[in-house]
């Protein structure tokens, strides 16, 4: 369990510290060649793309799941004995909640 999330976060923090680095670097090319239209241009836009690149590796538009995986991952350290997660997944407050009941089996075949 844990590998997938050591894996995962570090992958994460390693694009977006390449995409800040290459957002940089476009940023030290546009001041060393002001005059250069047609490569300010080009900088620019490759700018413009790497943020986006940048958004969208960090920006989840659903839910928050990887904050969830935090929790659950979390939980799985204090104890490795951990079968399942009981989680109230609740769109209103309510003193009564109706709630419809899912249960998923993830396991590998």
């Amino acid at each position: 369990m844990m590998d997938f999330k050591d894996s995962r976060a570090f992958t994460e923090n390693r694009l977006v510290d390449r995409l800040d680095k290459l957002i940089e670097h476009h940023q030290d090319m546009k001041l060393k060649y002001p005059e250069d239209s047609d490569a300010n241009n080009h900088f620019e836009w490759n700018i413009k793309e790497l943020n986006l690149i940048r958004k969208m590796v960090v920006f989840n538009p659903r839910f928050m799941w990887k904050e969830v995986q935090k929790i659950m991952d979390a939980a799985y350290l204090e104890d490795k004995s951990i079968t399942g997660f009981t989680w109230f997944f609740d769109f209103v407050e309510t003193d009564l909640p109706n709630r419809a009941f899912i249960k998923t089996l993830i396991s590998p075949k």
